[in-house]
């Protein structure tokens, strides 16, 4: 199975094989999803550009 700390697992730091298979559900089943993550990413690089 996998193994994730409760540190890891708060800061993101998923397994390259479970942060896949996310990554696949978003961009075949939720679209808009991906969308959405892809616009605030967007809006904070724009924030904290300089």
């Amino acid at each position: 199975g996998i193994q994730l700390t409760e540190e890891d697992y708060l800061l993101g730091n998923y397994p390259k094989e479970l942060a896949a298979q996310s990554r696949d559900y978003v961009l075949k089943e939720k679209q808009h999803i991906k969308e959405k993550i892809k616009s605030e990413a967007f809006d904070v690089w724009w924030y904290y550009r300089f």
